[in-house]
């Protein structure tokens, strides 16, 4: 799981770091996987399967779920690799 801060960001190393993140968001406010759903009109099985790691979602998935929970995803300017 990504690196948790002080301040409540989190360093992500893969996308499975950020879905377990927005899990973890998602349990610790009381969201459901229904309230999700409903939230984001995508399917409470597709929202299962997303959190136990079974699918690779694409970025238009992972911020509908981001908004339904309530956090934001943000990018930080950091070295480029070579």
């Amino acid at each position: 799981m990504g690196n948790r801060e002080m301040t409540n960001q989190i360093t992500i190393q893969s996308w499975e770091d950020l879905v377990a993140e927005l899990r973890h968001a998602a349990e610790q406010k009381s969201i459901t996987q229904e309230m999700i759903a409903e939230r984001t009109g995508l399917i409470q099985s597709n929202i299962s399967r997303l959190f136990v790691l079974k699918y690779q979602p694409n970025i238009k998935t992972l911020l509908l779920v981001a908004s339904a929970v309530g956090v934001n995803l943000k990018l930080e300017e950091t070295e480029a690799l070579r």
